[in-house]
């Protein structure tokens, strides 16, 4: 899997969320004692945990919203007609 410069950015926040580093094109530069720079399989594997961790927070949205709806008792047809 190849990832993109924005993907690499995205990863890295996500899984080193407080580590110093530069990103230059696809070249990173590890500025950080604390923590390692990731592997290329971290990376990816990170990638794939932030794409399901992104699916499993809007499926939670969604699930809080038709609990909202339903406590109301509106459907997300009626919310739309009533605030555009």
């Amino acid at each position: 899997m190849k990832l993109t410069h924005t993907q690499i950015i995205e990863v890295l926040n996500f899984i080193r969320p407080n580590a110093q580093w530069t990103l230059n094109d696809l070249e990173l530069q590890w500025n950080e004692s604390s923590s390692s720079k990731p592997t290329i399989e971290e990376l990816e594997n990170g990638f794939v945990a932030l794409e399901n961790y992104k699916k499993t927070e809007q499926e939670n949205r969604e699930v809080a919203k038709a609990a909202v709806l339903n406590k109301l008792g509106l459907t997300a047809d009626e919310v739309k007609v009533l605030f555009g």
